[in-house]
């Protein structure tokens, strides 16, 4: 295992054996407890597992087997013994042909359809894990296979209700997404940085964002508006209106029936900064999913209406150290591991990607290494399952670099790199089993300088070339914001496109 210490301009790596099962255990569970045989069990077997979840019902995007790097994903609880799976390639017209196996790795676009044995109809995911209507080649007029439509999903399992709180949420700073080339104040409870009014004029054609929809969409990029509405519902909501709040959702609701568009981001690391107590939150969550979902259900297609958010949670990366544990709970007291899933596994939201890296100095305080933390936290969130709730995704802020000067591309640099996207990429895909991996930032001015994943100029730099090794895995995606290309749209999104199958637009 390769050990991260930092961001990967100035990482310090260390090269270790890879650690055995017992140990990655030992961070989250007692030896000799029930749950610590249970994690060692998976973890030497290649999977991560949790008989404590095994009965909940997995989401339907989760029933098609997908493979990353011998880490079968979809195996396991909902699937069904002795079903029939088959693999069909989508060639440039759409056309579904019946492949082996083995095509997944050749074949960028697929749609894997399992028999289901309780109804002999066939469920089918495409490669961005969508459930999605069984292919022509499937169903001919003149087969006797019961074809089913894909139906949605949404969550129904109910976590009980926190103690209410009155504290104020932490100050923190992290990056957030803009529409401007401004720096991003440091976060407190009393103020956050407000998103600029929006109106729900219909946006021309020719604006930023229109022309940036349309061009991922022309290249096969899977398209999520990013906003956060936290400051906009926040004011509306204390002084009692709702004309700013409206019109921000219709501009989103507008902007998301643009062909290729997936669906919305809500809010960034919710919690983090604005609200006052964990009832607010969950009124947010609740309030903003349900006036989205108005809005978009008369203009946008079923399969294209999924909601996202991004949390933190910050206790998950102190694994069985139970001072760091409650220090944590007791420090940021909305984002506690009960609360957080109280905001976001009870049906407000259909994707949750889980923030890494922002709570380094207190890990820290308590000698948990950062490597160390980010493995908790992924282990901890698999074994309670959220991979079977929502579709559970990773922000990641730690591979994009500042300033305007090339790389210097030595053998040094360039392992450095690798290890740092191993960890910030690889390891919440196999361990936390996330079905993306959304990384900031494809170009933004931040905190007085310009963070780029890319070199200046959009030259390929060492962290670049070890994203685009995994390219074919499905599983990135970069933010980018229309509004300050470092060329201009189109050619942003084509060097985008060479690693990412989803990229998110800044959308305010």
């Amino acid at each position: 295992m390769v050990v991260l210490l930092g961001i990967w301009g100035g990482f310090a790596v260390a090269d270790t054996e890879q650690a055995p099962a017992s140990q990655a255990c030992t961070s989250l569970y007692a030896p000799g407890t029930r749950e610590y045989a249970t994690c060692a069990a998976a973890m030497d077997n290649g999977i991560v597992a949790d008989i404590s979840v095994s009965q909940r019902p997995r989401t339907p995007q989760q029933t098609a087997i997908n493979t990353v790097d011998g880490f079968t994903t979809g195996a396991g609880t909902g699937s069904e013994s002795g079903s029939e799976t088959l693999l069909y390639c989508l060639t440039a017209d759409g056309t579904a042909t019946l492949t082996d196996p083995g095509g997944r790795n050749t074949c960028t676009r697929t749609i894997t359809c399992t028999r289901q044995a309780s109804t002999g109809g066939y469920r089918c995911v495409d490669h961005h894990g969508d459930v999605v209507d069984p292919p022509a080649a499937l169903c001919p007029p003149s087969t006797t296979r019961n074809c089913t439509a894909a139906t949605p999903f949404s969550t129904t399992d109910q976590i009980p209700s926190p103690p209410p709180t009155t504290a104020p949420d932490p100050a923190l700073i992290s990056p957030s997404p803009t529409s401007t080339s401004q720096s991003t104040p440091a976060a407190t409870a009393t103020s956050s940085p407000t998103p600029a009014p929006t109106t729900a004029a219909p946006a021309p054609a020719d604006d930023p964002l229109s022309q940036a929809i349309d061009r991922a969409h022309r290249q096969g990029l899977r398209i999520w508006l990013e906003a956060d509405l936290t400051t906009t519902w926040l004011d509306t909501s204390r002084r009692g209106t709702s004309d700013q709040f409206k019109a921000a959702v219709d501009h989103l609701a507008q902007h998301a029936a643009k062909p290729g568009v997936a669906g919305i981001k809500i809010a960034y690391d919710l919690g983090i900064r604005g609200f006052s107590s964990a009832e607010e939150i969950q009124r947010f969550i609740s309030e903003t999913s349900a006036a989205l979902r108005t809005a978009l259900r008369t203009t946008v297609p079923e399969g294209r209406r999924q909601l996202a958010v991004d949390v933190v949670v910050p206790e998950l990366g102190c694994g069985t150290n139970t001072a760091c544990q409650k220090g944590l709970q007791a420090k940021y007291p909305l984002l506690t591991l009960e609360r957080v899933e109280k905001y976001v596994l009870t049906g407000g939201v259909d994707v949750v990607n889980v923030s890494s890296g922002l709570f380094a100095t207190d890990y820290q305080t308590y000698k948990i290494p950062l490597e160390r933390a980010l493995t908790n936290q992924w282990l901890r969130l698999r074994m309670r399952g959220w991979d079977t709730r929502v579709l559970l995704g990773a922000r990641e802020i730690g591979l994009a670099h500042r300033g305007d000067a090339p790389t210097t591309v030595t053998k040094a640099v360039t392992k450095t790199a690798e290890a740092a996207v191993a960890a910030r990429v690889d390891q919440p895909v196999t361990t936390g089993g996330v079905r993306s991996v959304v990384l900031w930032t494809h170009r933004q001015v931040w905190d007085g300088a310009t963070w780029r994943l890319t070199d200046p100029g959009l030259a390929p730099n060492p962290v670049w070339t070890s994203l685009m090794r995994r390219k074919n895995l499905g599983r990135i995606a970069i933010t980018f914001n229309p509004h300050e290309p470092e060329k201009s749209i189109a050619e942003d999104l084509a060097v985008i496109g060479q690693v990412a199958a989803e990229v998110y637009l800044h959308a305010q």
